[in-house]
């Protein structure tokens, strides 16, 4: 990893892509891995792992910008007790269309360091290109009743 300003770069030989991730909470860390999209439409998953630097956070929200035509697939990804999605990506829930977002209700607190952190995998479906990124990805530390 090489650290810049207010980014890291992924620069491991073993990877096949480089993933800027932007650090918007100092103590949460968020970084995301493409697993694999199968057709038609495309149906894409990719792996969201939170590390802790400092100390354990119990609170905690998750959010990205999906291209057009593309929203978190609630049928695989809503069937857990422990998250709650705000925002699918659709525009049909009241929020705005191409933005997920996400928070912990209960449990899953994230370890600071050196705990392997926590891997949420995220289902996407997109009936334009294949969705192998996600853009403007944060986590911080807070939840929507206690910001």
């Amino acid at each position: 990893m090489t650290a810049g300003s207010d980014t890291l770069t992924n620069t491991s030989p073993d990877k096949t892509m480089a993933i800027d991730t932007e650090i918007v909470d100092p103590n949460l860390r968020i970084d995301q891995k493409f697993n694999s999209c199968w057709e038609p439409p495309w149906t894409c998953t990719l792996d969201l792992t939170m590390q802790a630097k400092e100390h354990r956070v119990t609170e905690w929200t998750v959010s990205f910008t999906l291209p057009k035509g593309a929203h978190l697939d609630r049928d695989h990804f809503g069937n857990t007790d422990w998250v709650e999605v705000t925002s699918d990506g659709t525009g049909n829930d009241g929020g705005e269309a191409g933005k997920v977002v996400f928070y912990n209700k209960a449990g899953h607190a994230i370890e600071p360091l050196p705990n392997d952190g926590l891997t949420i995998r995220v289902p996407l479906v997109s009936t334009g290109d294949k969705v192998e990124h996600l853009d403007d990805l944060h986590a911080e530390e807070s939840h929507p009743d206690h910001p």
